[in-house]
């Protein structure tokens, strides 16, 4: 029996699927990104205000752990989760007394999604989700585009 041996060489075809890769992740990261930066803006536009400690301690990141890219938006105060889970207009949680808002809180003409106060983060979310998975979609197909034939 006469055996042949086929050779290919794939080095190029992995090249692109290595830069495609790269290129997809690059879009992505930066469209979470910008997403995490508009929550945090529509988040403070609703955060409650007193002394405005809460809203200066505004912090956020995006991380590429490889399989997943991640963002958070977070304020550093010992009372942010509890004013952003009990405070009125939000929706009344399943714990606790809910917390009123303030005369510079009840001022505030808040956003799209409601007035000052409460699930001042969780409200945007919710309301922009779509958006932020198509905005995404269209700066991975940006950066496809930019980058031109691969």
């Amino acid at each position: 029996m006469d055996n042949k041996t086929v050779t290919i060489d794939a080095r190029e075809f992995f090249a692109r699927i290595n830069l495609a890769d790269k290129v997809v992740r690059g879009g992505a990261f930066k469209g979470v990104r910008e997403c995490r930066l508009d929550l945090e803006r529509k988040g403070g536009e609703l955060i409650p205000v007193d002394d405005g400690i809460l809203l200066g301690s505004v912090g956020g990141d995006t991380v590429d752990k490889g399989h997943v890219i991640s963002a958070e938006v977070s304020y550093n105060t010992p009372y942010a989760a509890a004013v952003h889970e009990r405070m009125i207009p939000a929706p009344a949680p399943s714990f606790g007394t809910q917390m009123h808002p303030g005369p510079k809180t009840r001022a505030k003409p808040g956003n799209e999604f409601g007035p000052a106060g409460g699930h001042y983060l969780r409200r945007p979310l919710i309301g922009k989700a779509n958006q932020y998975w198509q905005h995404i979609a269209k700066t991975i197909q940006r950066a496809l585009d930019a980058k031109g034939k691969i």
